[in-house]
């Protein structure tokens, strides 16, 4: 029985997703195998334009205010990076996902990305000073599922381009 070659297109969609998945799953597993100093300074220089951004007057602020305040915005950033990380991904694996011929794609996707999650909060719990924690598997879930439903959205509207490009060529024929 002959294989039938898959389009040069999909081979090329299913490399390029599939490449971008591995990178971004390289870079979430390099920023989770930080130690917690050093994973503390990465935050940090994100925090300090955060906070200079969001308050203007931090500086005026009374010592035990700006600590607070710092605080609270330094843990912002971190589960917002967990978030978007995972958004990213997400949004990644469906795209992958699509070039085959499986039914629900999202789901799937969302859940690979998802388990990449778990996974990788377990690794956390090897890294010095680092460790697993639930919570930040729901919010990298939680963004992965917002990647998966862009990406979607994202076809939906690729679709509807082609579609209408499709009716138009055919009108003028």
């Amino acid at each position: 029985m002959e294989k039938t070659r898959l389009p040069l297109q999909v081979r090329r969609r299913r490399w390029i997703f599939g490449t971008l998945s591995a990178v971004m799953m390289a870079v979430i597993f390099w920023m989770s195998a930080m130690p917690a100093r050093e994973s503390a300074e990465v935050s940090g220089a994100i925090t300090d334009v955060a906070v200079k951004v969001a308050y203007p007057d931090y500086p005026k602020m009374p010592k035990q205010r700006q600590q607070t305040v710092y605080r609270l915005v330094q843990h912002f950033v971190r589960k917002s990076a967990h978030f978007l990380e995972y958004m990213v991904l997400g949004a990644l694996m469906l795209f992958l996902f699509n070039t085959f011929s499986w039914r629900l794609k999202p789901l799937w996707a969302w859940l690979a990305a998802s388990a990449y999650a778990a996974t990788d909060e377990w690794h956390q719990a090897f890294v010095a000073g680092r460790g697993p924690m639930a919570t930040d598997v729901l919010i990298d879930a939680s963004g992965a599922a917002l990647g998966v439903i862009l990406a979607c959205l994202t076809l939906l509207l690729i679709s509807h381009c082609k579609k209408k490009k499709a009716q138009k060529t055919t009108a003028r024929a």
